[in-house]
């Protein structure tokens, strides 16, 4: 696999990269430690061959987005704090299987975005990492894997899944499947989703800050897990739990 990485750094203001060609080369990474409070754009338009973009460092302010991407293309977010967007050509997320992955590794913060993506596989690698917010609101499905601890959106943002077209109260919005992570999984629910989630053998917590109901499925995995519920005012019985096992904490 050949690597071409960029570094960019300085005040560049709303700074576009486009006219770059290149042949053979699969992945594109940019060290983005703009000082500017605006997005860094890199045209893929003419980088043959992708199959990787990202961010192999970043400052706070190294906000990026990948455009014009004609195939399905995999992410990086490593070593950093910055905002990352993909944004694919329309005809190459025009499907109902669209799939990416998404590989982190001692991030602090930041937003993914991938528009139109049905799944993403997130693999935690390197060390720990938080991310500010998930937005892949056209998912139906979110693949954990890795072996390093994992947070996904704060107190202010959550993950949102597409809204299931079935008018069935029960249809399920999100599947998480995180089986196969052997880390710690923090993650929270947008209150509208109807989410079916499956946890590792870390000690996951999983948050639903509101609008949990009889229809979601949680399993907590093999970890001493923390299932948290805002409820308000409202009484949890054990109709609204039916589907809640290997769950250690309410």
């Amino acid at each position: 696999t050949d690597t071409l990485t960029i570094s960019l750094s300085g005040a560049a203001s709303s700074y576009t990269l486009n006219g770059v060609v290149t042949t053979g080369v699969e992945k594109v990474l940019l060290s983005n430690y703009d000082t500017d409070a605006s997005v860094s754009t890199v045209d893929t338009t003419l980088l043959g061959g992708l199959t990787t973009v990202g961010l192999s460092s970043s400052g706070a302010n190294g906000d990026t987005t990948f455009s014009n991407m004609t195939s399905l293309t995999n992410a990086e977010m490593k070593n950093g704090a910055a905002d990352l967007t993909l944004t694919h050509e329309s005809t190459t997320v025009s499907g109902s299987s669209d799939a990416i992955s998404l590989e982190v590794g001692n991030v602090s913060a930041g937003t993914f975005t991938a528009s139109s993506i049905e799944t993403l596989t997130i693999n935690s690698v390197l060390s720990a990492s938080t991310l500010t917010d998930l937005v892949i609101d056209n998912a139906s499905t979110l693949n954990i894997t890795g072996s390093v601890n994992l947070t996904l959106s704060d107190e202010h943002n959550d993950t949102d899944f597409a809204a299931n077209s079935s008018t069935a109260a029960a249809a399920i919005d999100g599947t998480v499947d995180a089986s196969a992570f052997t880390g710690a999984l923090d993650i929270k629910f947008n209150a509208g989703d109807v989410i079916s989630v499956t946890g590792g053998s870390g000690a996951d917590t999983i948050d639903f800050a509101a609008g949990f109901d009889k229809y979601d499925v949680v399993d907590g995995g093999a970890g001493v897990d923390v299932l948290s519920i805002d409820q308000g005012n409202a009484t949890l019985t054990k109709t609204e739990l039916a589907n809640v096992s290997n769950v250690e904490t309410l």
